[in-house]
């Protein structure tokens, strides 16, 4: 009964997986256009998808880990499938199939036993390979052939997968038995194997979110409770234990690589794997392209007096021909690079181009509102753009000792930095910066007006150069 609970589980658990791990490559998508997830994603500063996926921990070789977990379960689904074609096609009734082979004697091989007392010889052969009695495992794929089909004196059991197609006798019962054993086992030992793999790394990275990041993804958390689920499965399946499912794995490990399964498995994972981080890319760019061309075709120009205030950070004069007002949140990957095209492009401008920087930050963003305070209390020490840099620098990871350690090294007083840090004006300097933004029509990060005319979206330094010519 396990073992069939097992087996049905398995791939329903996968299933289970895909849908999770597809919701959480759209996440992450969005997560890249807008730095922002909203619903479940957002729930608080410690329920936060936004903080786990702008971390380095949320890809593997530059490879997102929400695309690797599904390219993982469809794998797994697809080696499901394949046993059970192969255990479907072994244990047909060899009507079909058994005419074909060759006639074998019961004490050898096919053309064995010819000749006067030879063992299966016609009227010969010995007591004990005639009543030979051979016991498989249970669901070992076998094909019985009656005296029509074998040679006179016994049985043959046929074991497709055996290299020549049949073993009899009792000297090959213990190889059939061992061989058959090993092909059933194939595919849920090395399910089991994977899974185990899955767990310990699930492990890594609820350990690092608990203790580094200080926030939950749900949908990860909800991947981690997957893959426990799909080991589970997986050994129940196998009827054994999870470290003897592992040993013999590793046992057989050579065989186990070159199997169908295995194969089966490692093309459509690294096929799913390529496939969805190129779907996952081009997402990102044709959602930040769209953003960008609805800003060029609906770029109002806001009147200078809501836009622009004398307590927003600034560098170049007040009086250059060129303004450029920037609403940005130091949690936005869009934010920071786009920081580096102003950065780029700042020098060519140097005397022509002020820039101001607003705070975007949503109240359900503490780790946002942290950065924000951080960066408006170096302003009040004068060490805005050098904070500015670090902060982008080191996001998303804003806890209280970083942040602190960021003002050490920038040669700031870390006593008047803590006060200011909890300060009542600063909070209310935040919400002013959101609200203004919200007047002049800003709904995400990051927004810049270039002389009063709004663009939506980080720009290369060739694409803001051009905006600044125009």
């Amino acid at each position: 009964m396990w073992h069939r609970l097992g087996f049905g589980a398995t791939p329903l658990v996968a299933l289970t997986g895909l849908w999770v791990s597809w919701v959480l490559i759209q996440t992450h998508v969005q997560v890249k256009v807008t730095g922002d997830a909203g619903g479940v994603c957002g729930q608080s500063e410690t329920v936060n998808c936004v903080t786990a996926a702008q971390s380095g921990w949320s890809t593997l070789a530059g490879i997102p880990i929400a695309v690797l977990g599904f390219a993982f379960y469809i794998a797994v689904v697809v080696g499901w499938i394949i046993h059970v074609l192969r255990r479907t096609r072994m244990a047909e009734p060899a009507q079909g199939s058994a005419h074909e082979l060759p006639r074998t004697q019961p004490g050898g091989r096919p053309g064995a036993g010819k000749g006067p007392g030879k063992t299966g010889g016609r009227g010969g052969g010995s007591p004990r390979a005639q009543d030979q009695t051979l016991v498989l495992p249970q669901g070992t794929p076998t094909v019985l052939l009656g005296a029509d089909q074998a040679a006179p004196g016994g049985t043959v059991l046929v074991d497709l997968q055996a290299p020549d197609g049949i073993a009899g006798g009792d000297h090959d019962a213990a190889a059939l038995a061992s061989r058959a054993e090993a092909v059933a086992a194939e595919a849920p030992g090395l399910i089991s194997s994977l899974y185990l793999m899955s767990v310990l790394y699930s492990l890594l990275l609820g350990s690092v979110s608990a203790f580094s990041l200080g926030a939950f993804c749900p949908y990860c958390m909800a991947l981690y409770a997957i893959n426990l689920l799909g080991f589970g499965a997986a050994c129940l399946w196998s009827g054994a234990g999870p470290m003897r499912v592992v040993a013999a794995q590793l046992r057989a490990l050579p065989r186990v690589l070159r199997s169908r399964v295995t194969l089966g498995m490692l093309i459509v994972f690294v096929g799913a794997t390529g496939a969805l981080s190129w779907s996952a890319s081009q997402q990102v760019e044709e959602r930040v392209t769209a953003l960008q061309a609805s800003a060029r075709t609906v770029a109002p120009v806001v009147p200078a007096e809501g836009l622009r205030t004398e307590s927003a950070a600034s560098k170049g004069p007040a009086d250059a021909e060129l303004v450029l007002v920037e609403f940005s949140n130091f949690e936005c990957p869009f934010c920071a690079r786009f920081a580096e095209s102003v950065d780029a492009v700042y020098p060519e401008f140097e005397g022509r181009l002020r820039v101001e920087f607003r705070h975007f930050v949503r109240p359900d963003r503490p780790n946002a509102d942290r950065a924000a305070r951080a960066a408006l209390c170096a302003q009040e020490q004068e060490r805005f753009w050098p904070m500015h840099e670090a902060l982008f620098a080191m996001s998303p990871g804003f806890d209280p000792p970083a942040l602190e350690q960021a003002a050490a090294r920038l040669g700031m007083d870390l006593d008047d930095f803590r006060r200011c840090m909890s300060s009542a004006s600063v909070a209310r300097r935040i919400e002013a910066d959101r609200e203004a933004g919200v007047l002049m029509g800003v709904t995400g990060t990051p927004t810049f007006f270039i002389n009063g005319r709004r663009y939506v979206g980080a720009r290369d330094p060739g694409d803001l150069r051009r905006l600044l010519l125009e």
